[in-house]
This record gives C-alpha cells, structure tokens and sequence, in this order.
C-alpha cells in the first residue's frame, strides 16, 4: 500500500524507513512519533499557508514541509527529480490544461548557506481534496483500509517491530489487565533459566465479554486465523452471536504454529470453562479437526454439545472425494429444515459415490445438519466463518508483530461495542420488544402469514395444520404450541415463530412476541 510518502529520492525514503526501526527505546506518545518521524524545525509548523522567502534547512526538511502541508490539506503532488518545483498533482479532464485545473506550484532554490528557499509559490489548491496517506490521519474521514494502515504503523512505532514485539508483550498485556480488567493465562516452553523459558501461547479475555455472553444465546462458534510473516503463528478465537446474529467477541488466544496440538485445545477450551462462562446447555461450534474433536470427548469438556462447521464440513469432504458437485450437495443437506431432503441428498450422493455416503453416514447427524440439531441448540448457525471474515485482517498483514496483532484486535472490540450499543438505541428509542435484524423477519414473515389458511387438529387449542394457499403446491403443516414445534422446522432451528406460527397466532388473536426466544430481546441485546 502506497505510504503517502512523495515521489522519487527512494534510497533516503529506504534509509529512512530503516532508521524508525532500529529506534532502542518504544515511543511513549504518538505525538513523540510524528516529531521523530518528521524532524521537523519549527519555524513553518505553524503556518497556514506556504510563502515566498521561507527558508528550510535541508531537503529532507523541505520534502516533510511540503508532505505535512500536503496531507493536512488532503491533496496529492509530484515534485520534479531535483526536488526544485513541485506541482498539483491533481490534473484536469480536459486533454488541454485550462483554467480548470489546478495551478499550485512551489518552487526552491538553495541558498548560501546551503539551505532551501521557496522562491516561487502559486496555492492555495483550488482542486478537490484526495485521500491522504496512513501516516499523517489526524482530522480526516478517510477509507477503512487505511485507517487500519495507519493504526498498524503507529502500533509498531509505538511497541516496536517484530523482534522487540515479544520482547514488550507481558508488559503490554500487563496493563491490559490493569486498565480493563482482562482475565489472562501463559504457557511457556520450560527452560533451566526462566528468564530464558520462550513464549508458547497467550489466552485473554475481556471482562466485558464476560459479562455480556450470558446475554448472548447458548451458543460459542471457535476458528482459528494464521498469523503471518516471520514468526507464524495462530489465533485462536472463540466468540457469540448477539441477537443481531453479530459475532460476538468471546476470548483469544495467540500460539505458536508448531504448538497447536490437542493439548493447546484442552487448554484453551479449559481457559473458557474457568475463566469465562459456566453456563449450561452451551453447543460449541468447531471444525473437524481431530484434536478437537478428541478433546471434546473428554470428560472435562462434556460442559457443551458438540456441533461442526458446516463449511469446515464441506471442505472436508472435498479434499476426500474432489467433487464440486458432492461437496454442494453436502451442504445443501445440511443447510435444509427437512428431512426427506436430507435423505434425498443422501441418496444421490450414495448413487455417485458409494464410499462418500459411508463417510457421511460416519459422522453423526445431528453434529452437521440443521434438521437433525436435536433442540435446536445451534439456533441456525450453520459455519464459524464469520470468525475470519471479522479477524481476517490479521492474517492479511505481513510482518504484523503480535502486540500490534493484539491493539488492533483491542481496537476492534472497542468499535464493536460502540456500534452494536448505537444500533440498539434505535430500537430502544421506538419501543421495539426485538432488534432492528430480528424485528425485520418477523415483518417479513409476517407478511408471508397472510397466505395461510389454519384448521383446529383437537379441541386443546395446541396444534394445528396450516395450509399454504398460494402457489402450484399447497404443502399442509403441523403447528404444535405447547411444543413449539412446526413441522417446516423454522421454528425449533431459528427460536423464533415461522409463518405458519404467525398465521396461528393471528387466527386465535394472540400476541406472537411470547413465542420469540428471550436471546432476541432489546433487554438482552442491550445488556450484551
């Protein structure tokens, strides 16, 4: 990514570069930062405008000048090979330069005294403003991706590059702890000295994710995200969904690669047992990776039931049988609320590929497909993907060194919960009973209801067959009140009523909000 720095003179830009990261000592404020970064002379900081007869003490300082006027103004310019003008770089439409165009130009010359001098000076820019470089952000809606450019850099300038990065991880982490209340655990590779024992992993744990999950459903989603570049590594992640079907941040932790094993498992998952939930009639989410899956089958971890990723699942199965065509069916088994589709799925699998259905048929049902989550106890969710959607950036850093890793992912949590709690405001400030993405469905299917026609099955008031009458096929279903159960299986998946539980609820004249699980509430959002 383009660092904003000024075109040409690459070998100082390279010297340069190279010098921040043999600083000996971590900067203590960002503003220590930009004033070593710049070596800036004082005498044109200040200055609203640039003039004729300011005078620089060299070209770096000259270059730095131009650049900080440049990026606090969000415009873009060249300078020429000998640094002696430098113009807009901003260029009319026109195939003719016209009185469009911008016209700001800055010319030097040196002086007697070996210094630089603007002798020409035509501005201010008349042109729109451009997005600005990471290094210089202060006051300026810029794009997402630099932003988190910026954010990268400052940490490294701050804590230093990859090497210093472990060397400040206790004391960063230490006053994580000190400032947030963050539960914290370390392994170490044992050593003679223990001055020299080397870092194996790290877990934490925010308090304030701690107190939020037992608002959040029953339900923990875990994935991992490669660390790359020089010192590769993992990160583990466990997390929520919040009634919004948000991710909801949980626990971390950072590995080495070659540690990752089932004793780094059993240790992780035991870190969120102790230290983070122990809640009941939990359903943990995980690929099928097969310390995982070993570990999970000890005694000490029998405090969830167990499920897998559905796409974990489907890349499984494809790096068995190489089929596009299987793998696709596989998940569309999975993914549906019937069980004569899941079977019909089955079948033709069998009929392509005998040894592929007796590899499904090896792993127990209920772990996979919807329609067979006995209770419903992954309410829908199907993959633990959205873990790397969310904590991806991660691993598309080179070279991010792990305090680095550690402040954006801080940084992000932050932004999450700011959010999420704007978003809620919205819906306390209308009454709403639900959220925004919950209250949504329920109008959508609502509207979906209408279409039904609904027939008393006994005189208790409990069950009912709803009719579908729209449409070539009219399937008829079986609403059960007192069991909320439908058979088109939306309601015991999702925890919230169908269509068919709607058109039921509005026949007898009820409030349908009783038969929305209590996880999607505005009160148990807003306390998440």
């Amino acid at each position: 990514m383009d660092d904003g720095r000024c075109g040409n003179g690459g070998g100082n830009e390279a010297a340069e570069k190279d010098s921040y990261m043999k600083k000996p000592n971590p900067i203590k404020d960002i503003s220590d930062f930009y004033a070593t970064k710049l070596i800036l002379s004082t005498g044109w900081l200040d200055e609203r405008e640039l003039h004729v007869g300011m005078i620089f003490g060299d070209k770096d300082e000259l270059v730095k000048a131009v650049k900080l006027y440049s990026d606090r103004r969000q415009r873009e310019y060249q300078a020429d090979e000998f640094l002696s003008t430098f113009r807009c770089k901003k260029k009319c439409s026109c195939t003719l330069q016209c009185s469009r165009g911008c016209r700001w130009v800055l010319k030097v010359a040196e002086t007697k005294s070996k210094g630089f001098m603007i002798t020409e000076y035509e501005g201010p820019h008349t042109c729109q403003q451009a997005d600005v470089g990471s290094d210089f952000l202060a006051g300026y809606t810029v794009s997402h991706s630099i932003m988190w450019d910026a954010k990268k850099k400052a940490a490294i300038a701050i804590l230093g590059d990859l090497d210093k990065s472990f060397s400040l991880l206790p004391k960063l982490m230490a006053a994580l702890c000190s400032s947030n209340k963050m539960l914290l655990e370390w392994q170490y590779d044992p050593h003679p000295d223990p001055k020299d024992a080397s870092f194996r992993s790290v877990f934490w744990a925010f308090q304030q994710s701690i107190k939020g999950f037992p608002h959040c459903r029953p339900l923990i989603i875990v994935d991992t995200v490669d660390l790359s570049g020089s010192y590769p590594g993992k990160l583990l992640v466990a997390a929520g969904r919040d009634a919004e079907c948000r991710i909801f941040p949980l626990a971390f932790a950072i590995i080495t690669k070659e540690s990752l094993s089932a004793d780094i498992w059993r240790w992780f998952f035991a870190c969120i047992r102790k230290k983070v939930t122990q809640r009941d009639g939990l359903c943990l989410i995980t690929s099928l990776d097969p310390d995982i899956v070993a570990v999970v089958k000890e005694p000490e971890c029998q405090w969830a039931q167990h499920r897998f990723c559905l796409k974990h699942l489907c890349l499984k199965f494809y790096d068995v049988f190489g089929s596009n065509l299987m793998a696709e069916y596989v998940s569309k088994a999975g993914s549906t609320k019937s069980v004569a589709v899941v079977e019909s799925f089955l079948l033709t699998i069998e009929h392509m590929n005998p040894d592929a259905r007796k590899w499904l048929d090896e792993i127990p049902r209920h772990q996979w497909t919807l329609v067979y989550d006995d209770g419903g106890m992954r309410y829908g969710v199907r993959t633990t993907n959205l873990i790397y959607r969310t904590y991806g950036f991660i691993n598309n850093a080179d070279d991010l060194p792990i305090t680095t890793c550690i402040l954006l992912i801080f940084d992000h949590l932050a932004e999450c919960f700011k959010s999420a709690r704007g978003g809620l405001m919205e819906s306390l400030n209308r009454k709403d009973l639900f959220p925004k993405f919950i209250m949504g469905y329920l109008e959508v299917l609502g509207v979906q209801s209408r279409a039904h026609d609904v027939l008393p099955l006994d005189g208790t008031g409990e069950k009912f067959q709803v009719t579908h009458v729209i449409g070539d096929e009219k399937p008829r279903l079986v609403v059960d009140r007192s069991a909320r159960l439908c058979t088109c299986g939306a309601w015991q998946c999702y925890k919230y009523p169908c269509s068919h539980m709607l058109a039921v609820c509005r026949w007898l004249k009820i409030d349908h909000s009783q038969y929305v699980d209590e996880f999607y509430s505005t009160e148990s959002s807003l306390a998440v």
